[in-house]
């Protein structure tokens, strides 16, 4: 249970509430003493009956407008509550981006002239890596034709020489955000690597369905 939540306990344990039902409770045992204490014979008592009546029926209807007003203050008070805590979130949020960005720009002092890309997967035959990337372009519309993401043929990889790559003349900095990207995408399994950038040739994906 929050502390913001209007309960029974937040109700009677609320000094404004003890305030108001006291005052409430004052003003009917007025009334009721007001017209309780002529000789009560039973002409009296049938005329005091219908006053006793109405201050009961008003010392409760004034106890539902109290309780009424308490969940709105404790409505209101959660939702302050909530509007901190998001802005304590979003400030927060901010810092650690701000502290992020700082740290991804002293990459690019590593080796400020090379160029990287991300390598998300590696595969015998072009079929796999294209349909991934034809994934990507239809998340990014224009990564194909912009070579945002591209199937390479290495021959050196002689068994898996299909690559897909994510990126393009990427700073480290870059590379290090694309690889960020590529893993809460799921564009790869696990945690792809940032490789050197080269020239390399091609494969043009449109040969394969």
């Amino acid at each position: 249970m929050s502390n913001q939540d209007a309960t029974l306990l937040t109700f009677i344990t609320d000094w404004k509430v003890l305030i108001a039902f006291l005052g409430l409770l004052i003003s009917m045992g007025v009334a009721l003493w007001s017209v309780m204490k002529e000789p009560m014979d039973k002409q009296t008592q049938a005329r005091i009956i219908v006053p006793v009546i109405l201050a009961f029926l008003g010392f409760i209807v004034g106890m539902i407008g109290i309780w009424f007003q308490h969940q709105d203050a404790k409505r209101d008070e959660a939702r302050r509550a909530a509007a901190e805590r998001t802005a304590q979130d979003i400030k927060l949020a901010a810092e650690a981006a701000a502290v992020n960005i700082a740290d991804l720009a002293k990459l690019n002092e590593i080796s400020p002239k090379a160029r990287y890309h991300v390598r998300l997967s590696v595969d015998p035959r072009p079929n796999e890596p294209c349909d991934v990337a034809r994934k990507i372009d239809r998340l990014f519309p224009g990564a194909i034709e912009a070579k945002g993401v591209r199937v390479i043929y290495r021959e050196s990889f002689k068994k898996q020489p299909y690559i897909l790559v994510f990126g393009r003349d990427l700073t480290l900095a870059a590379a290090e955000i694309y690889q960020r990207l590529a893993v809460a995408h799921q564009f790869a399994n696990g945690l792809p690597p940032i490789e050197y950038e080269r020239e390399e040739q091609e494969f043009d994906c449109s040969t394969v369905n």
